[in-house]
């Protein structure tokens, strides 16, 4: 079987939802397709606890973005806005 024969093979097979795939000559076991960067959802703390709400400043807006932990931001920091 040539490269485009079983790349022309393997679309069917995906579009169609078949997993498994057997001939004499060929057996295939087909996973979950790998998902792009761009499908997964952004990672998102499960503790927000003590960061501040509302509009930041780009001060805060890099504290944070860098790591910053809250409690420890520079003096000035969150009351400046």
């Amino acid at each position: 079987m040539e490269i485009k024969q079983l790349k022309q093979l393997l679309k069917l097979l995906r579009a169609e939802g078949v997993t498994d795939y057997k001939t004499p000559e060929l057996e295939l076991k087909l996973g979950e397709l790998p998902t792009k960067e761009s499908d997964k959802e952004p990672e998102t703390p499960e503790d927000r606890t003590g960061f501040p709400t509302g509009v930041l400043s780009n001060e805060a807006l890099m504290f944070y973005s860098s790591g910053g932990i809250p409690g420890e931001e520079p003096e000035g920091l969150i009351d400046g806005m």
